[in-house]
């Protein structure tokens, strides 16, 4: 009965059990004696957290510079980087051979936090009732993105504080500062700050969203706009104990290296993107922003509710359209990934794209209002997607049960949500599907690997390490992949 005061706290714990469940499945489950293999997690990041573990246990002197930086380098760009996020320190509580354990618990952490996170920034924001600020918690909290970029686990921090750097940015938009602001941006940042840079700007479209839609006077929207400049200030200024460093560090690398732009068809990428947004998304090329056919429905179908103001429906359409910019121009693209083009994991803004569809599906969830008319019009732009999708996925020689099952959940989410909005079923019905289908989802639609033993490694290198002359012990030593 106390969890349900605290519907968060409830979207945390079975967004927690959802993710341990997909992962034992795609034998990603550590516990369990899987091996996550998405991200560099096992090629690098193992590592990284083990210089981690170095540094903080006793050896202060290898902070800003380890000879196992390449030839021997400054750290600093690392910390930033990778090894800041606040939930790091579980590393600590693990010894060195169970370092894979201890990463997947940060991971597995983050995710439910994510999860609660967005319950309760969307509360706050929106008028949805506990179980539906659950359901659409789980679908943000285990998109696709999400489920295959856990192994870049210093990206979820960014995917944990977003809902809340919206709730505050909203306060902020309507003249109800709140100095925690401050306080989480640096958080943010400080946890990654490559992420926090996209956050950044999607902060500032959405204040003057917000204001545009709240406006009453200039005086008053002036006065907003100079405490919200304020206080990011203010945040930012909080991290440049760290980031002014990086930032010198990173001019004399990655940013003195000029990489090729990737030309991407914009006219191909847009007519393959429906097949990333249907159930069985798998292609990593794309924008990874499948987050169920529930809030794909009702992101479609506000944009038809005859119950919302054309100017909100415009403004929210601006707000999309700004936000789906990198998909929409090549430098845009480069713009939203902090002037310099991914040589891997491309579209890497998409959990922001993520939040924002989920974000407008809420507005829709909230009238609970579903009329003929509207949906006639969502079916026909869902069965357009659908064309494509089946269109793109035969082509790529996808399994033809995977096309079924895209047009099938579609339907199953379209009839729930019809017979929830009159009224004839519970909300835990749309609850039951979004877990269902996102579950299935993750579980079936990326392939996963072998699983192997990082515990054996460390073992076998300790052992290596020990039949070692004290002499060379003494000498520098650096591994190979």
């Amino acid at each position: 009965m106390k969890l349900k005061k605290y519907p968060w706290l409830l979207a945390g714990i079975i967004t927690a059990i959802i993710f341990l469940t997909i992962t034992f499945f795609r034998h990603e489950n550590v516990y369990a004696g899987g091996v996550i293999t998405s991200g560099d997690l096992m090629t690098q990041y193992t590592s990284f957290f083990q210089y981690f573990r170095h540094v903080i246990l006793g050896n202060h002197s290898d902070f800003a510079y380890s000879f196992s930086n390449g030839l021997g380098g400054s750290m600093i760009g690392n910390w930033a980087y990778y090894l800041l996020s606040p939930l790091n320190f579980i590393v600590l509580l693990f010894p060195a051979s169970k370092i894979t354990i201890a990463l997947y618990t940060i991971i597995w952490i983050k995710v439910m936090l994510a999860a609660g996170s967005f319950c309760y920034a969307i509360q706050k924001l929106t008028k949805l009732t506990s179980t539906l600020a659950i359901t659409v918690s789980i679908s943000y909290a285990l998109s696709s993105y999400t489920i295959f970029y856990m192994g870049n686990l210093m990206w979820l921090d960014a995917i944990i504080f977003l809902p809340l750097l919206i709730l505050l940015t909203h306060k902020f938009a309507v003249g109800r500062q709140k100095p925690i602001y401050s306080i989480i941006l640096a958080i943010t940042i400080l946890a990654n700050y490559y992420t926090s840079y996209m956050i950044g700007l999607f902060l500032i479209a959405y204040f003057i969203y917000i204001s545009f839609l709240k406006f009453k006077t200039w005086k008053r929207f002036l006065k907003n706009l100079a405490y919200f400049v304020l206080y990011s200030i203010s945040g930012v200024l909080l991290t440049l104990f760290i980031e002014l460093p990086t930032l010198l560090n990173l001019k004399e690398t990655k940013l003195s290296t000029h990489y090729a732009i990737t030309n991407y068809s914009i006219p191909k990428l847009l007519f393959n993107l429906p097949s990333n947004m249907l159930f069985g998304a798998s292609n990593t090329q794309l924008p990874l922003i499948y987050t169920g056919s529930l809030v794909l429905l009702l992101t479609i179908a506000y944009f038809f509710n005859i119950h919302i103001q054309i100017r909100e429906k415009l403004a929210t359409l601006a707000l999309l359209l700004f936000t789906c910019s990198g998909l929409l121009s090549n430098k845009l693209y480069v713009l939203w990934h902090a002037g310099q083009p991914p040589q891997s994991y491309p579209f890497r803004f998409a959990f922001i794209l993520n939040f924002l569809f989920i974000l407008v599906a809420c507005y829709q969830l909230e009238k609970q209002q579903l009329t003929k008319r509207q949906v006639e019009l969502t079916t026909i732009i869902l069965g357009i997607l659908f064309i494509i999708s089946a269109y793109i996925r035969h082509k790529n020689s996808i399994n033809l049960a995977w096309i079924i099952s895209s047009v099938c959940w579609i339907l199953i989410a379209t009839v729930t949500y019809w017979f929830y909005t009159k009224k004839k079923i519970n909300s835990i019905w749309l609850l039951i599907i979004t877990i269902l289908e996102i579950s299935l989802n993750a579980i079936f639609s990326w392939h996963s690997v072998i699983p192997s033993s990082y515990e054996n490694y460390t073992v076998e290198t300790q052992n290596l390490i020990n039949k070692l002359p004290a002499t060379a012990k003494n000498s520098r030593l650096f591994k190979e992949e």
